[in-house]
Formats: structure tokens, sequence, C-alpha cells
């Protein structure tokens, strides 16, 4: 009997699910880009457990570490983005929440008023995302690249030394956001420093195609997560620009 409530429970809570991701979902391309892109470092993941509704459903809430970067506001706030499928949540057996992928794109939403809460957002999806771990240690290794013509900001990369190197004979390389329009693979070139460059992560700056802005739900009621990431955005800095060359393919 109780096994048949939990599952009706379940039904209940994916319908209201989707039914929430239809009804409260931003098009990105309705956002602005932010004056400047700054950045929030996750030196380690941030986790949360917790019990949920009148069943008490455990839910594990997740932020994998790395760089965080301003990729839209809006007249309240600015949305954070983590790196590939940096936001997950999963139930004690490891399963998804109903109507929402396990791993997806997205972030966490500052507002501009203190006082109120800083929300997890994702980019609707039916298929999780493959987490892809950064190894950046710090906002300083975050740089843009503005396209030549609109000169507006195009990629967003990881890079050493303040420069971003070629797309042949290096480290390979994973795209900070989906649906870039730059080739991504093999990375290599010299440092503005002259050190070699490691491992970049190049990507475009994702405007248009890649689905709709929805709240993560269970959402995170929590107040000492809530005030750590709180903490951690007052301490977001600005991202430079830096250069790119593409190697010509052989």
């Amino acid at each position: 009997m109780l096994f048949n409530l939990r599952k009706s429970a379940i039904l209940l809570c994916a319908l209201g699910s989707s039914a929430y991701a239809a009804s409260n979902s931003t098009d990105p391309n309705d956002l602005q880009a932010p004056r400047e892109i700054t950045c929030v470092h996750l030196a380690e993941p941030l986790e949360l457990t917790a019990l949920y509704g009148s069943f008490n459903v455990q839910w594990t809430t997740r932020l994998e570490k790395g760089p965080y970067w301003s990729e839209k506001v809006d007249a309240d706030g600015t949305y954070f983005r983590a790196p590939i499928g940096g936001v997950s949540v999963r139930g004690k057996s490891g399963g998804a929440f109903p109507g929402q992928p396990t791993t997806t794109d997205g972030g966490f939403y500052v507002p501009n008023n203190a006082a109120k809460p800083i929300t997890l957002y994702s980019y609707f999806s039916t298929e999780p995302v493959s987490p892809q771990i950064t190894q950046a240690s710090s906002c300083t290794e975050v740089a843009f690249v503005k396209d030549t013509n609109s000169k507006k900001v195009d990629l967003v990369a990881l890079t050493t030394g303040g420069a971003i190197g070629g797309a042949v004979g290096g480290a390979l390389g994973t795209s900070l956001a989906r649906g870039s329009t730059v080739s991504v693979g093999q990375a290599a070139g010299t440092g503005a420093a002259g050190g070699a460059i490691g491992t970049f992560l190049i990507g475009a700056i994702i405007n248009a195609g890649v689905g709709k802005i929805v709240w993560i739900q269970p959402p995170i009621k929590d107040a000492q997560f809530l005030d750590k990431l709180k903490a951690l955005a007052d301490k977001r800095v600005g991202v430079g620009e830096a250069q790119l060359t593409i190697a010509p393919a052989k």
C-alpha cells in the first residue's frame, strides 16, 4: 500500500513538473548578454541531500566544481552557467527527479536584490548531459573572445597565461557550453607569458536553440546551502579578453 502511494506521488510529481516547466520557462533569446562577463569559482562540488514532500522523498542536488560564468541577465538578476552537465538532481537510488534528467546544463541565478534567495536553473532537456569536470583552479583561467564582425562576445574559454591556442596537436578540449559553433577538439599553443598552454575548454556562449530555461526541481530552501553559494557569488570577478587563433586543418 505504501509502495503504491509513493508510486502515485511520483507520478503526480512528474505530471506537475512537466506542467511547471511548460508554464514557467524562459526563452534564452529573450535575455540579454551581460555588459561585463564575470565568474564565480567553485573549488569543490556543492551538494545538498534533503527530504521533500509529504512522503519525505530524498533528493540530492549537486553543483559540480569549476568556473560559473555570467551568460545572461534580466532586469532582476544574472544567470551563472555551470560547466557542461554541472547541475544534477538524483534520488536515493540514483534516479532522476520526475520531469527532468539526472544531469543538465544550467547553473544558478543570482538576484540583484540581496534579500532574495539564489535559485538553480537548467536548460530543459529530455536526456541527461554527461558531466565534463573542468580542472581550472580559479577564475583567472577564464577568458572571452569577441567576434571579429559583430564585436559581441563569441567564446568563453579556459586557458593558462591569457591566450587560447589553436585546434591542432594538443590535449583534447571540451566546450564550456553545449552547441558550440567552434570546432571542439585538440588545442595547443603558447601562453602570453611564454609557457605552454595546457588543456583548453572552448565553447560559444549559447544565444539560441538550446532549449528553454527552467527552474531546477525540487527547489532548494536549505539556508546553509544558499548562504554558501551566495558567499561565493559575492566574490565574483571580471573575465578578461584573450586572443584565439584556430590552426588550419591538415
